[in-house]
């Protein structure tokens, strides 16, 4: 059985606690994608911050 990280929202408090720690990881640090679609792939933490 799996949990559907994504699908907790961001805008409750619930999301945001889970999220906090996530702040802390060095943008140069790659991650394998653990599941959906691109499960096994590698992520790159500065992906996704825009305007950095």
């Amino acid at each position: 059985m799996s949990i559907n990280f994504s699908g907790i929202s961001n805008q409750r408090i619930l999301g945001k606690i889970l999220r906090f720690p996530l702040q802390f990881i060095p943008t140069t640090t790659v991650m394998p994608i653990l599941q959906g679609k691109l499960k096994g792939k590698k992520w790159l933490i500065k992906s996704g911050q825009h305007g950095a």
